[in-house]
This record gives structure tokens, sequence and C-alpha cells, in this order.
């Protein structure tokens, strides 16, 4: 090889290619073993193995990914990939080294994952179902985008500004219509319905007393934060655990990785707290005997009656946690925000003391019959609402028809109360703060539907009796 090198630099380059046979003979020669070659073959080898995990991606998507809902069981599916690429890199290791061994693994896992999320967003784009609803084009491929815009926790706002760019019904999702018409309540909550399941300083002597009296009403245990003064340490848990619904609620499979991957680190462990906190709660009811019915006794008595199933201390555990939740995190903030807007409009205060003034004060269903009061928890309810946004619902296999509006079935959908609360179709001035329209003012409400705080059969009577 000297000798030709040398021949070579003595000699015309082209010359050389052309009259030197014996030289072009060992290049070809000596290429076979230069690190160009090499890299050369094993791009070579490498290459049916990538277009393996390319199909392999493209069919994993439709065949498995492309069907059901998949969000509930993300760990498993974390899992599984993990488990297959471990597996492989072990099987290329006994074949190489371990630096070539992580470098195809790496590859193969770039082709499978380009190919699977490729085909995802191409199917979410141009082929899926909702494809003709309008909304941001970046939702309609993950649900991602809406949890980066909801990453301050106000996603209420976000779907306001998105009904006032696209309208009453916005592709907000992958499979999901979030839609701002009064009539999505009784579509998605009425008694004709097929369809499944799927947060201040001085507030907090409000918020403290909400779950006393939801613990007494619901396992005849008091928390003991009113007299007390303080926090009792679970509920402060359950608070700390609930902020990560603000920028989550919109992908639960991302608080779902981090039940399975991470339950003792940050607000993660505060939540299994809580439901430890509950467990031992329902333990200590139901080793109680009441001459009087609350709610716990019903599920206790339902739980006693599948004693034999063994999925069913779950339930009852899902359930005692619900009722904790749903009974003093809707409950408080509807107060707070009542005495919120008697602050903020004192003349309402002085009729609400006028109109109770002799009036038994301890008699609920009198306090019911006064109009001003009424109107004034009814209007804080409709322009805040507890449950601001994600109550959802999907819908049946044959679909779902809302306002000439015909929805596929298995779709998520969605109607957030804040808007429909707000709508000009509804109210007459709807974002000022008149009681009067519920009373003596009827014609300040066009479409009595869009009022329903907590559901078309709302627990706002509960928020009243509280009032009262």
């Amino acid at each position: 090889m000297t000798s030709v090198v040398q021949r070579c630099f003595g000699l015309p380059f082209a010359a050389t290619l052309i009259h030197t046979a014996q030289f072009r003979a060992t290049v070809a020669l000596e290429m076979d073993k230069s690190a160009s070659s090499k890299i050369f073959c094993l791009f070579t080898i490498m290459l049916s193995p990538g277009a393996v995990a390319i199909i392999a991606g493209l069919l994993a998507h439709q065949l498995v990914f492309i069907h059901g809902e998949w969000h509930l069981k993300a760990p498993t599916v974390v899992v599984v990939h993990l488990i297959s690429g471990c597996l492989l890199y072990a099987n290329h290791l006994f074949a190489g080294s371990p630096r070539a061994s992580l470098f195809q693994t790496i590859y193969l896992a770039t082709c499978y994952l380009s190919a699977l999320f490729t085909s995802i967003t191409v199917y979410r784009l141009i082929f899926h179902r909702l494809r003709y609803f309008p909304g941001p084009r970046l939702a309609a491929v993950s649900k991602l985008w809406h949890v980066w815009k909801c990453r301050d926790s106000r996603g209420h706002l976000v779907l306001q500004a998105w009904h006032e760019k696209y309208g009453e019904f916005v592709r907000t999702g992958p499979a999901e219509i979030t839609i701002f018409h009064p009539e999505a309540y009784e579509a998605m909550d009425g008694p004709d319905n097929h369809n499944t399941r799927s947060d201040w300083s001085e507030t907090d002597t409000v918020v403290q007393h909400c779950p006393s009296i939801i613990g007494e009403w619901w396992k005849s245990e008091d928390f003991g934060m009113m007299k007390n003064k303080r926090w009792h340490s679970s509920i402060a848990m359950l608070r700390s655990a609930l902020t990560l619904l603000g920028p989550f609620s919109p992908a639960i499979w991302i608080p779902r990785l981090g039940f399975a991957f991470i339950p003792s680190l940050w607000k993660v462990r505060h939540w299994f707290h809580m439901l430890e906190f509950c467990d031992q709660c329902m333990a200590r009811r139901m080793k109680k005997t009441l001459p009087d019915r609350d709610i716990a006794s019903w599920f206790i008595e339902d739980h006693v009656k599948h004693g034999s199933d063994p999925t069913r201390e779950r339930w009852l555990s899902g359930d005692t946690a619900t009722l904790v939740v749903a009974g003093s995190d809707t409950t408080a903030p509807s107060l707070t925000l009542l005495f919120y807007f008697l602050a903020r409009y004192p003349m309402h205060v002085e009729k609400i003391y006028e109109e109770t003034r002799g009036v038994d004060r301890e008699n609920p269903a009198a306090l019911a019959t006064l109009p001003h009061l009424t109107g004034t928890i009814n209007e804080a309810m409709r322009l805040l609402p507890a449950v601001l946004t994600f109550s959802s619902r999907v819908t049946p296999p044959e679909g779902l028809m809302i306002d000439g509006t015909f929805i596929p079935g298995n779709t998520k959908i969605c109607a957030p109360r804040y808007t429909i609360g707000r709508l000009e179709t509804a109210y007459v001035y709807p974002h000022e703060f008149i009681p009067e329209r519920w009373y003596s003012q009827p014609e300040l409400i066009k479409d009595k539907r869009a009022f329903a705080p907590f559901g078309v059969v709302g627990l706002h009577e509960d928020i009243k009796r509280l009032v009262f």
C-alpha cells in the first residue's frame, strides 16, 4: 500500500485512476478494512431491524392504541415498553459490546417511537372521527398542549378563550369535545342519558368548617378543626394533593404515572396519606352502631352485602375519599365565593339582613323562602361555580345529538360551568352580579338550563342549608 501511495503522489491522480489497475484493486482492498466501510456495513445490517421497528410502531397504533381508552393504563404501558427495551438490550448484548448494544437499542427504540407517534399524529389530524370539529390543532394531537395552557391552574379561562374563538362545539383533545351550550347539562346528566362517567388567607375558616360538617354528615365524625382553630393534618394534605388537579385535570394519565412511580415524592404522597386517613375513619365508623342512618351507613350496608367480593374494599375506600372531596371541596369554595360577592357588593348584605328580620333563623325551610338570600346564593354560584371546568362524560356508542350537532360515540364530552354560566345567549348582562334576576327580574334569564352549578340534580340546596 505504501508503494501505491507513493506512486499516487508521484503521478497525476486522474492518470493513476485510469491507467493503474493495481492502484484501484489495492484501494478497494484497503477500503474493506477502513472505518468508512465498517460504518457502511453497520448501517446495512441495522437497516433491516430498523424497518421492523418502524413497522412495529405502526402496528402498535393501528392494532392496539387506536382502540379504547388508555389513559388509566399509562403505568402499564410504560412498564411494558421499559421491559421490552431491557430485553432488547440484553439480546444485543450477547452479540456485541455494551456500547454497541446500547446504540442499537436506542436506534430501534427511536424508530419504533417515531413511527408510533407519527401514525398517531396523522390519524388524529386527518382521519379521526372528530376531525371536522374546530379547535386548536395541537390540542387535537395531544392533551399535553392543554396541560401546558393550564399550567397556571386557570383552565376555565383557557376554555373561555377557546369558546370565543371557535364557537359552541370545540375539539379540545384527540377524542374530546367541549360543549358551550346549556343543553349539554341535560344531555350529559339528565335522567334519559346513556353516557358513562369518565381553589385566600381569611378563607381558611370556611374551608376548615366544611369538612367538619361533612364529617358529621357522612360518618358521624368531627375533624375538630373549628374547635382547635387549626388544620387537621389529613385535610391539609387533601388540599395539597388536590392542587395537582389544576394543571393536570386535562390529562389524568399524568397523575396516574405519579401515583405509580413516585408515590413518596412531592404532593403525590399527600394523596396517599389522605386515602389512608379516610380508610381509618371508615374503619372506626364501621365499629359504631348509630340510632339514625347517615350517609356512610348506606355504603357500609352495600359493602357488607358484597363482602365476598375482594374488590369491595377498594370500592369502599374510593367512596370514602369521594365523599370527603365532593362534600368539602365544593361546599367550601361556594361559601367562600358567596362571602366574596357580599363583601364586594355590600348593598346585598343590607337587603339580606332586612329580609331575615323576624324570620326563624334556625329553620332552614323558612330561610329557603327568602327570595333575595336565595337569589344571592344562586348568582354567586352562577358566576363562580365550585366546579369550573372538568366535569365530563363519554357518549354512548350510538352517539349524541346536542342542539342539532351530532357528536360521535365513545367521545369524551365536557361542559365547563364557568363559561356556560356567562353565556350571552342564556343571560342578560351575564358578567354582572344581579341577584334580582332569580326572583323579581326573571327577564334577565334567557335560558334556565344554563344554571347547574353541581349538575342537573345539583347539590346547591346543600349549600343553601349551610348558609342558612
